[in-house]
């Protein structure tokens, strides 16, 4: 029976957006070093493709009901994946969306997110998911100092993570303000097939007991319930309790929280702030950004600030600088940023990243310097230096 109500509702949502016209575009980012080394070869190097992003998306949507489906890749050995989410409007007070958008819904970062490089990032702009994450090894996480920049305090949205293939559900009580209810029903490698098979014990392959992460209190107390205020001529005001689930215990874990004003007031000007607490309010997080649109000319910058114990002494800053200017057939871009332990002031990581992006029909060129230490790139205490190039093409 469950699977017949499962099978009729995704039906249903299909039927909804089967008259609208469907569409497809997609993507290719790909770049490469004219020379690339640090202070520790004896001669640079050359060469290295990098594909930082290619897909193809289908889209379809109707006065009510829609979806989008995307093809892609995002590491060099064109190792394909794909996400695909529907979504149905039976009111204008009701938005239900079912399934996984990893561009992220709902996310709270207006300045100093993905936008701040917005299309460089990945290739030719040093920024979040390449120089400034480690893997392993970051300072704060998986991050380099540098990169607190971008994302303390602000709430990535539904979809980012691992396990947030789901259901969204999103209420409009009264105009200008919104509530969503977003419920990941995915754990680890794959939540909802191995439910769906009946074979909840393959879980153990996650280093979980079987069954465990299954329950039904363990799925709704991971829920995220964000609210979204706009204030009229001011800007927006977000809150979002991100649930934790249970503990080894079978405790109700102390959800993170995190809360964000964004500004645009004044024409040409934004700011945003943003405060967040995780770790059962052991790390305390700050962030701020800041646009500045004059003519030719724009600026942005963006502050992160973590404490992450009120029992230490370990407080690290992170900040970064965006000036651009449009020259007409280019615009210059200077990217630069560092990120420094306040408690250990010799632990500091920084970059300098001057590009230009030039138009190209339906494309976009790409090339520029990299400075840096960042650890992800090399070992401690070498500065590493490229000269990359990279091509966007649109479709």
């Amino acid at each position: 029976m469950k699977k017949i109500i499962v099978t009729l509702a995704v039906l249903a949502l299909i039927a909804g957006a089967a008259f609208a016209q469907p569409s497809v575009g997609g993507n290719l980012k790909i770049g490469t070093n004219l020379l690339w080394g640090n202070t520790e070869l004896e001669e640079p190097l050359a060469g290295g493709t990098t594909v930082w992003d290619a897909y193809t998306n289908i889209v379809w949507a109707g006065d009510n009901a829609g979806g989008m489906m995307r093809l892609w890749t995002k590491s060099n050995e064109w190792v394909p994946e794909f996400f695909t989410f529907w979504w149905w409007k039976p009111i204008q007070q009701v938005r239900i969306q079912l399934g996984k958008n990893r561009d992220a819904d709902f996310g709270h970062a207006q300045i100093a997110g993905w936008g701040y490089n917005a299309e460089a990032q990945g290739g030719v702009a040093i920024d979040k998911d390449r120089e400034l994450t480690d893997y392993g090894n970051g300072y704060y996480g998986n991050e380099s100092l540098a990169a607190i920049a971008r994302t303390a305090a602000w709430w990535g949205g539904f979809g980012a993570g691992a396990n947030d293939l789901g259901i969204a559900l999103s209420l409009y009580p009264i105009p200008g303000f919104e509530v969503d209810i977003c419920i990941p029903m995915q754990d680890g490698e794959g939540g909802w097939y191995k439910v769906a098979s009946g074979t909840p014990t393959q879980a153990g392959k996650n280093g979980m007991k079987p069954g465990d992460s299954f329950t039904a209190s363990n799925t709704y107390l991971s829920s995220k319930i964000n609210f979204n205020v706009a204030v009229p001529d001011i800007g927006n005001i977000r809150f979002v309790a991100d649930l934790q689930g249970k503990d080894d215990d079978d405790a109700i874990k102390t959800p993170n929280v995190h809360a964000a004003f964004y500004i645009n007031a004044v024409d040409g000007m934004g700011i945003e702030i943003g405060a967040g607490f995780r770790n059962e309010f052991e790390t305390i997080e700050i962030g701020a950004g800041y646009r500045l649109i004059a003519e030719a000319l724009t600026f942005k910058a963006r502050v992160g600030l973590v404490a992450k114990s009120p029992d230490t002494d370990n407080l690290l800053l992170g900040i970064g600088i965006l000036p651009a200017y449009n020259l007409g057939k280019l615009v210059a871009l200077f990217n630069a940023g560092f990120g420094i332990d306040l408690g250990e002031t010799d632990v500091m990581d920084w970059f300098i990243n001057p590009y230009i992006s030039v138009p190209a029909n339906s494309g976009r060129f790409y090339g520029g310097i990299k400075i840096h230490n960042l650890k992800s790139l090399g070992a401690e205490d070498v500065i590493s230096w490229s000269i990359p190039i990279g091509w966007n093409v649109y479709f």
